[in-house]
């Protein structure tokens, strides 16, 4: 789903891969349509090392989709208790691939993982409401202008 720059780049490695047939490229949908296709989703990935803890992570929680994602930023928060799967940043780009190639073909073996972490998922999503956020983040404000009152 999206585009992108490196989208063009992207579809000619599906190609050499020889995956073509595997590969459904959407591009840019709108939000709600976009949204909707976590309806029909197993697992949610993102390969990103420069994310921080992107919105796509809640709104698939929201739909019982867990999310594979390496461990750092706020993935490794969010993505506790079962409701994902976090794989350790190795030094090497060669190296990430392996073991993200070795974390899918675990999961394809063991298919009955899919429902263990889709139960997690929608049991820590509680907590990633956009209302439980409205909340967390009223209340973080709160205490911080309490904290600068005394300070003051």
């Amino acid at each position: 789903i999206g585009d992108g720059p490196l989208r063009g780049c992207l579809e000619n490695q599906v190609r050499q891969a020889g995956i073509s047939d595997a590969v459904t490229w959407h591009g840019l949908l709108p939000r709600e349509k976009a949204v909707k296709m976590f309806d029909n989703a197993h697992l949610h990935i993102i390969t990103s090392v420069s994310e921080g803890n992107p919105t796509t992570i809640w709104e698939a929680m929201m739909h019982g989709v867990p999310t594979l994602s390496f461990d750092h930023c706020g993935m490794h928060d969010t993505l506790r208790e079962g409701a994902g799967i976090l794989i350790e940043i190795k030094p090497t780009y060669e190296e990430n691939v392996v073991t993200l190639t070795e974390t899918l073909d675990l999961l394809v073996e063991h298919p009955d993982r899919f429902k263990e972490l889709a139960d997690a998922t929608i049991k820590r999503g509680v907590e990633y409401t956009w209302e439980e956020r409205r909340c967390f983040l009223n209340r973080l404000y709160s205490k911080l202008l309490a904290e600068q009152n005394l300070n003051q």
